[in-house]
């Protein structure tokens, strides 16, 4: 993820860079025009990927962990509660709700409370994850081996759909 950029507002932007396996997290509050390096305890961790719900609720999956900050990035709290080791390979957050995707399967949750996510996709590797722009309870996830699955319910269940990529990796 080099130099992935997020607006999570009319004035913030976030961007992260790694340049060496070590990740930069940096805000701008003025559309671009100054940066601040933000994150602290993120300094030796290496970003994966990311989820933002709006300019004060951010979500970082790093090696092993799963990191939140409620404040803007001031602060960071480590989620360790899944069963496994993080290593987020993608997350999207929607409507009160996060989809985290693993090297070994994805976990569903509400962003409030992430002390209670549940692995929804058993030993799968999921590469990529959206929310439907029109309908958050329409998800759709992508595997490392090419498998689609969608679900309708918010997440709650899935069905895999006719592979579209004929076998390759889906990034």
């Amino acid at each position: 993820m080099v130099g992935e950029q997020s607006i999570a507002d009319d004035s913030t932007v976030w961007l992260i860079q790694n340049p060496h396996d070590v990740s930069l997290l940096m805000r701008s509050s003025d559309g671009g025009a100054h940066w601040d390096f933000v994150g602290g305890a993120l300094q030796e961790s290496e970003i994966i990927d990311s989820a933002w719900t709006d300019s004060t609720l951010l979500f970082l999956g790093a090696e092993g962990t799963l990191w939140s900050s409620d404040d803007g990035a001031e602060t960071w709290s480590s989620n360790a509660v899944m069963d496994t080791e993080v290593e987020a390979t993608s997350m999207e957050a929607v409507a009160g709700t996060i989809f985290v995707g693993t090297k070994e399967g994805a976990f569903l949750g509400q962003t409030g409370d992430l002390s209670a996510l549940s692995m929804v996709l058993d030993d799968v590797e999921i590469r990529t994850v959206a929310f439907s722009a029109t309908d958050p309870a329409i998800l759709v996830a992508g595997t490392k081996t090419g498998a689609i699955y969608r679900s309708a319910d918010g997440g709650e269940y899935f069905s895999e759909l006719q592979s579209l990529t004929g076998g390759r990796q889906l990034w």
